[in-house]
This record gives structure tokens, sequence and C-alpha cells, in this order.
């Protein structure tokens, strides 16, 4: 996650004051407490379903809590947090599109996991700021989390007429640009390791009967979808993380999607530079702006995430009916799109001088120097 400075706007003012309480110590036992009894009917787990329960419990998760996860006060920033610029440039590929599609009446833009929804807040704003014809548009959000998606209408009421889903199906048959920031990492994932000539999975286990210590255990990879995507070869001792929950997204946004654009922004990369580049793994934790390795401590307090496979996630694609659009930096994809541009288009409107022109210049950096890890998948329908 990036360390740049965030943008002045707060969570805070948009939480409810009647927030869960937020002891890390109790949030940890009451998840430990669901974790026994997963494991009094199942010794051990795949880590997917470990995921699932620390960061989704929906009395006690990770997500699903009433806290401020994102943001200077969170526990981590996407590049929205930082400035404006972020949504204003993503609003020009969305308009581009729409053009390059013969400027059609019916349009829907879709958001994936909007967080704090800064991103559809810019983006909206920027499009009526240049006077873009939206009638006949429809904007729809898909988030599972109720704190979030009340942030999120809060935040957007009176600005984006939008409607909410738990789930991309909910949306029916449509065309237009989906865009995804930071969602597939979020998503629970599955971890692998090389043993000689085979892979095994890392699953998780615990030593005592009330969860307080939990363990790694490798056992053979019996499930057929993970087997599918994992390398064919890899030296021996190779960590991967797999998401087979993004690969299904993926599949169900082909499912109803007919025509249009996908961005995907993430941190990730192609299969065979993950196994080359990172053989132990990209596994991190976030709390607090500080990054970790351990899963196990502080369960329901921290991000747990990894680099998405975009090999995995262009297959499923390619075979959901998408062509692959190319897969660039971010910084490439932002500059493209004309980020330089609409920094000089505020400064001008702004003044050459003002704080406003000067802080968009810097931000423009931040984008373009900033992210080195982040990447845009393009798919096309």
């Amino acid at each position: 996650m990036s360390e740049e400075e965030p943008r002045a706007r707060e969570v805070a003012a948009l939480t409810d004051a009647d927030a869960l309480a937020e002891d890390p110590d109790v949030v940890d036992a009451e998840l430990r407490k669901v974790l026994a009894e997963t494991f009094a009917r199942n010794p051990e787990i795949p880590f997917s379903e470990f995921l699932e329960t620390v960061l989704y419990h929906p009395g006690w998760g990770y997500y699903t809590r009433r806290r401020e996860i994102l943001g200077a006060k969170g526990d981590f920033k996407t590049a929205p947090h930082v400035h404006p610029l972020f949504g204003w440039t993503v609003a020009r590929a969305v308009q581009r599109e729409w053009e390059k599609r013969g400027r059609p009446t019916s349009f829907t833009l879709v958001e994936i996991g909007p967080g704090v929804a800064y991103l559809m807040d810019d983006l909206w704003g920027y499009l009526q700021q240049i006077g873009q014809d939206t009638r006949g548009w429809k904007v729809a959000l898909v988030e599972r989390s109720e704190n979030l998606r009340r942030i999120q209408q809060q935040r957007l009421a009176g600005k984006v007429e939008a409607t909410w889903h738990n789930d991309i199906s909910e949306i029916g048959k449509f065309s237009g640009v989906v865009i995804a920031n930071e969602f597939l990492d979020a998503l629970p994932f599955r971890r692998a390791v090389r043993r000689g000539v085979s892979w095994k999975e890392l699953c998780v286990t615990a030593r005592d009967r009330e969860a307080r210590e939990l363990l790694w255990k490798e056992r053979e990879v019996a499930d057929a979808a993970l087997l599918s995507v994992l390398p064919r070869a890899a030296p021996p001792g190779t960590v991967i993380e797999e998401s087979l929950a993004a690969v299904d997204w993926v599949r169900a946004l082909g499912a109803q999607m007919e025509r249009g654009l996908v961005l995907f922004f993430d941190y990730g990369d192609l299969q065979e530079d993950l196994v080359e580049n990172h053989p132990e793994g990209t596994l991190q934790t976030f709390s607090r702006h500080r990054a970790g390795t351990d899963p196990f401590e502080g369960l329901g307090s921290r991000d747990i995430t990894a680099w998405v496979d975009f090999s995995a996630i262009l297959a499923a694609a390619e075979g959901s009916g998408f062509e692959n659009g190319g897969i660039q930096s971010q910084a490439e994809k932002l500059y493209e799109w004309g980020m330089t541009q609409v920094a000089e288009e505020l400064a001008r409107a702004q003044g050459e001088n003002s704080i406003e022109a000067v802080k968009a210049r810097l931000a423009a950096k931040t984008f373009l120097f900033g992210y080195p890890t982040h990447r845009v998948l393009q798919l096309r329908k």
C-alpha cells in the first residue's frame, strides 16, 4: 500500500458514532472462538477459509466491523486517498470508452469494491465538470460490507444516483465500463509451496482446542481448481498465492457484461515473474500503515493481502469471452490517459502558483513515480 500523504478528507466524519468497540484483544479472542468451532469440525482448513473468517466474519471480520480501515487514520490508503487527480484521470478513460462505443444512450458504469467512494465521487464530479452527457447512464456499486456501503451512500448522496449490490450478478446484463481499484488483492486466497516435483497446499490448523496458537500445515493439493492455476514448474521451496475467488469474480463478470471495458487496478505481476522475483510469496499484513508477515497475529485488526497473479486472471477472462486489452504499469496508463494535462488544467483554472495547483502537480508525481508495483489490466468485450 502507498505511504504517500493522504488527502484532507477523512472517513471519521462519516462513520457511525456508535461504532463497535475497537479493543483488538476482544476482536482477536472472538475470532479465535469462531475458528475453534471450525477446527472442531475440520482440523485443517485452506488459508482462504481462514481469511474469509478473519476478514469477512459478519460480527468481527476486519472489513465488516465499524472501524476506519482506509485513510490516514486507518491501516492503509489507496490512490484515491492521495488526491482527486486519480479519479479525474480515470474519468477521462471512461469518457473515451463512451465515445469509442459511439456515445450510446444506455451505458452502465460499475465500480467493484468502492471503499469509501472517493474514486466514484471524483470521477463523477469530473464528468459533470466537463459537461459529459450522462443521461441514460446507470451507476452500480458492488459492495458486500454494510459499513462501507453506508459510508459510500453518505458520500455520494445528492451527487451520484447509484444502486448498490452485494454481487455482480444482481446487476443483470449490461454494457459499459467496470472499475475495480485494489479489489482483487482483498479477496481470500490460497497458498501453496513447491516440494520436489509437486505442490503442497499450505493450510491452517491449531495447536490447541481454543485456537490460541495457529500453525501452517502442508497437505497434498486435492482441489483441481487450485491445481489448474498453480505453475507447472518452480524451484523447490517456492511459495505462491492464488485467489480462486478472484478467478470466480472474473468469470461472473464475464457472464453479466455484454460489451465494454474492464479496468483492474492492483499490485501484482504475471505468474512467471512472481515465481522468479518472489519465491517466498507475497503475503503481507497491514496495520496502522505498517507492513507485517504474520497473518496469525491480531486477528481482525489488520489487513491480510497478497499480490495478484495476473496470469490466472487473464486465463479466466479469456475463457469468459474477454479480450486481453493489455497490462501496463499504473503510471504508464495514467500518463496515457492524460494525468499531467488534467493537473495543468487545474493549475490554469486555479492559478499557476495556487496551493491547489501545487498539490495537483505533486500528486501527479506521486502517481507517476510512487506506485512501482501497481498495474492496470484492461479487458474488453
